[in-house]
């Protein structure tokens, strides 16, 4: 899909925030979706709601207040909600979209960051060619004949791989593949490891706990090695050859080339484990109506250690008596 097909999503479509994004940053002072909520309600704000002749203001009655309250203390289903509309008298919850009042980004964002710094590196590349086929460009630990960049191609499974551009020679040939994140950023997904012992026994410990199901409160962290880290960094086939699935670099940030080398506000070269605020570790949290790798009411992600979140790490089986003290009480109530 080209850059303006991108835009032109962008345009019409827009994210709805739905039960799972409401309570998603449930407790945190500074994200938390439902005081917002309220508080439009209370005040007759406008919402923007997504509906068949596309987006459209309306304001959520005011006597709603109460039965929302309510619902949010124990939510089922999808509330159904009054308005002062006359074509739109009664909307859906999830048709409420999250507008950047809800901390909500325009549909496709990351991508336009992505085309952005490709974009930024041609342009770049084609200075430094000065009409050349090709030069020596260092990309992570690999000099290389660069003629151009592209957006990554290929996909695996029907998945984005972890390769975002692809360096190509003279012959259009893909030599060198690199990850590109935005300066504000969450490392990749791993749930195309969880069979991996680390990983398994730590959702062992987790099942001790909240036998699957988690509640307002339960994120679970795990510290990992080295090896697991690299595997989500540059890619499951990390410790393999160079390629969709093992990059040779991560760029973050402003993305430029400078002496012969493609670099970054910060890089990491293959191998060059992240350390400090950008040193990866895995999360599962309370996330209400989503459902991952087998758990009830959990978001899987991995985190960076610079990102202050309340954490109850498991990082071995001694840690599970402790923790399992703070959710004693609703445990035995599902016992």
């Amino acid at each position: 899909m080209r850059f303006y097909e991108f835009q032109k999503k962008e345009i019409s479509e827009m994210a709805a925030i739905g039960v799972g994004g409401l309570f998603k940053y449930r407790g945190d002072k500074k994200r938390d979706r439902i005081p917002i909520l309220l508080n439009k309600i209370k005040n007759s704000s406008p919402f923007t709601i997504n509906t068949r002749e596309g987006k459209v203001e309306v304001i959520i009655d005011p006597s709603e207040l109460e039965r929302v309250e309510d619902w949010i203390k124990q939510p089922s289903g999808n509330l159904k909600l009054k308005t002062t509309s006359e074509k739109y008298p009664l909307i859906s919850f999830n048709s409420i979209v999250k507008t950047p009042e809800f901390g909500g980004e325009a549909a496709f964002s990351r991508e336009k960051i992505e085309q952005g710094q490709i974009a930024e590196i041609e342009s770049q590349l084609e200075n430094i060619k000065s009409g050349q086929p090709s030069i020596k460009l260092k990309v992570g630990n690999r000099a290389v004949d660069a003629a151009s960049v592209e957006k990554e191609k290929a996909s695996v499974a029907g998945r984005a791989p972890k390769s975002d551009m692809t360096v190509l020679d003279a012959n259009n040939k893909p030599i060198a593949w690199v990850s590109l994140k935005g300066n504000h950023f969450r490392w990749g997904g791993w749930q195309h490891l969880a069979t991996l012992p680390e990983i398994k026994q730590w959702m062992t410990r987790i099942r001790k706990i909240n036998n699957g199901e988690f509640r307002p409160g339960m994120a679970f962290g795990l510290k990992i090695s080295s090896d697991l880290a690299n595997k989500i960094v540059f890619g499951k086939d990390f410790g393999g050859s160079s390629g969709i699935s093992n990059v040779d670099l991560v760029l973050i940030g402003d993305v430029k080339i400078e002496n012969g080398e493609l670099t970054a506000s910060r890089s990491y070269a293959n191998g060059e484990t992240p350390t400090g605020a950008d040193k990866p570790y895995l999360l599962m949290r309370y996330v209400f109506g989503r459902n991952d790798l087998g758990f009830k009411n959990v978001r899987a992600e991995t985190n960076r250690s610079g990102e202050q979140r309340r954490v109850h790490w498991l990082n071995s089986d001694a840690d599970v008596d402790s923790v399992i003290k703070l959710f004693r009480e609703p445990l035995d109530k599902t016992q």
